[in-house]
């Protein structure tokens, strides 16, 4: 999975609404934040990167 739509998926979702609700592809694309989020990013370039987010790392946790 691209990496910016992993960071989607977990910046919308928990891990257990992850494992309990959205645990397929057809699941996630049809919660409104994911679609409207590809219907977003489907205009991006492939290598398209949003370099606004931070990481983890980054922010020092």
């Amino acid at each position: 999975m691209h990496r910016i739509c992993h960071q989607k998926i977990h910046s919308v979702f928990t891990e257990a609404e992850l494992e309990q609700q959205y645990y397929d592809m057809e699941r996630l694309r049809g919660h409104p934040a994911i679609a409207d989020f590809i219907r977003w990013i489907a205009r991006k370039p492939p290598e398209y990167f949003d370099r606004s987010r931070t990481t983890r790392e980054k922010r020092g946790r």
